[in-house]
């Protein structure tokens, strides 16, 4: 029976929101993408220098990792619609990839 490894990537959207209020709504945002790496083993996460999640996700295959489940963390947006001040969290994914463990 085979047994299975699994590891996690992270990929978080993020924006200055203070400054996206200055320049309006339906104005092109700034958005920084940081994709972080958990291997098995590892005693941290590696900060991935791509911000392609594609190009990771390819290498990754490429050592037989495949994704096993995907859900977003965080997701919410509040507008001054709602009667708080605007604030927003970043978007945040995590995906997780599974291979057969490597004969020890």
């Amino acid at each position: 029976m085979p047994v299975y490894e699994y590891a996690t990537v992270y990929v978080t959207l993020e924006t200055d929101w203070n400054e996206l209020k200055k320049i309006g709504a339906g104005s092109a945002a700034a958005v920084e993408t940081k994709i972080t790496l958990w291997l098995p083993g590892a005693a941290e996460a590696q900060t991935i220098a791509t911000p392609n999640v594609h190009e990771l996700l390819n290498e990754l295959g490429k050592d037989g990792w495949r994704l096993a489940a995907s859900d977003g963390l965080d997701t919410a947006l509040v507008y001054g619609w709602h009667g708080w001040p605007e604030v927003g969290t970043a978007v945040r994914q995590r995906l997780i990839l599974m291979r057969e463990a490597p004969d020890d």
